[in-house]
């Protein structure tokens, strides 16, 4: 598919589909670093606050004041799916 407009689930429309490569590697680097987590025995909570996805800042800001642990809350629930996902291929 080559779409001309895309409407998210959240956030505004957009027409760049460079954004859809953006999310997918946020979204691989997020996996990975929570796949390194659950090998290491992190627990979700613990993984949410080692993410490093600083890179990504530019196009997932935080939201203004937040606080750090207000991110990794935020963050919780994607962590908890993955290692869901990750406990299912067992």
């Amino acid at each position: 598919m080559r779409p001309a407009v895309v409407l998210p689930g959240h956030g505004d429309e957009f027409r760049d589909m460079v954004l859809i490569d953006d999310l997918s590697d946020y979204m691989h680097t997020m996996w990975k670093q929570c796949e390194a987590a659950r090998a290491k025995g992190l627990n979700a909570e613990q993984a949410a606050a080692s993410l490093d996805l600083a890179r990504f800042e530019q196009y997932y800001p935080r939201f203004p004041g937040w606080t750090d642990s207000m991110v990794v809350r935020r963050r919780l629930g994607s962590v908890q799916r993955v290692y869901q996902l990750l406990d299912a291929r067992k």
